[in-house]
């Protein structure tokens, strides 16, 4: 599977894991309209696999899980 990673959170997850080969992903392989994009670029975690989101995982700290859970559904 790929992964997707927040943009904002790259760096710091970056720090602590090093993935292998190229299964971090620069962009999304799907074509959506740009609204749809702009919301699932900004799920903290994607693992996907071809063009289909298997698992979506979102980690709060900062904002609540109710806009977490929104920005999944």
């Amino acid at each position: 599977m790929e992964i997707w990673l927040l943009r904002k959170d790259r760096n710091g997850v970056l720090e602590i894991w090093h993935p292998k080969g190229n299964s971090l992903l620069d962009d999304l392989p799907f074509s959506f309209d740009d609204v749809t994009i702009k919301t699932i670029k900004n799920i903290d975690v994607l693992w996907i696999k071809g063009r289909t989101i298997i698992r979506a995982f979102e980690v709060e700290d900062t904002t609540s899980i109710y806009s977490g859970i929104l920005r999944m559904a």
